[in-house]
């Protein structure tokens, strides 16, 4: 079995308990192999009044870039788009959702702010990003999280949440740990940019 293939049986166990990704063997190129598409982001749609409540709180600008990684069916961008004027870029490796993003943000007429992209996350660069949203397993944050903190690093006033679960490699920069809806929590790391206060906020 080559390194890019999955065993069945673990590749079961990793459905019933997404846990076992901090002890399973972890491929160079973590985004581009097709067991990836199922457990690196498998697709869950984050509640609207979630979606809702991190465009406020991290308090989004006309124009500004919102990146979001593991975009599913776009609804961030697209409410970013719609409530904010921002831009968005958004990138999954399922064609499928990929093709319903773009559909979705036509019917929304906010296509020509947004870019939906089907795309290995090692390919994209995230300069430019003023907001990077990601809804991501821990392997998967695990595989990003130093550019994560070179880019908040080296843009003072960028933000990055993480839907669910922390960046370890950046909690000096956490500011924000939210209770959202259906159980969602998030977290906002940023150096310097003027966030809102969040009504549910854990800690």
């Amino acid at each position: 079995m080559s390194e890019d293939e999955c065993d069945p049986e673990m590749e079961e166990k990793m459905r019933r308990n997404p846990d076992l990704f901090s002890t399973c063997p972890r491929p160079k190129r973590l985004f581009c192999y097709d067991w990836a598409k199922s457990f690196v982001s498998p697709y869950v749609a984050s509640a609207e009044s979630t979606v809702n409540q991190i465009l406020e709180t991290v308090k989004l600008k006309p124009e500004e870039v919102v990146y979001d990684l593991g975009c599913g069916d776009g609804r961030f961008l697209i409410a970013a788009a719609r409530s904010y004027n921002c831009r968005g870029i958004g990138v999954d490796l399922d064609e499928g959702l990929v093709e319903l993003a773009r559909s979705t943000a036509e019917e929304a007429g906010v296509s020509e702010l947004t870019d939906f992209k089907c795309m290995d996350l090692n390919e994209l660069q995230l300069d430019g990003a003023d907001v990077i949203v990601m809804f991501l397993l821990p392997v998967a944050i695990k595989g990003l999280e130093e550019r994560i903190l070179q880019h908040l690093l080296h843009n003072p006033g960028a933000a990055v949440v993480s839907v669910l679960w922390e960046v370890p490699g950046c909690t000096e920069l956490e500011r924000v740990h939210c209770q959202g809806a259906q159980g969602q929590s998030f977290r906002v790391y940023s150096l310097n940019r003027c966030l809102a206060r969040a009504e549910s906020a854990v800690f």
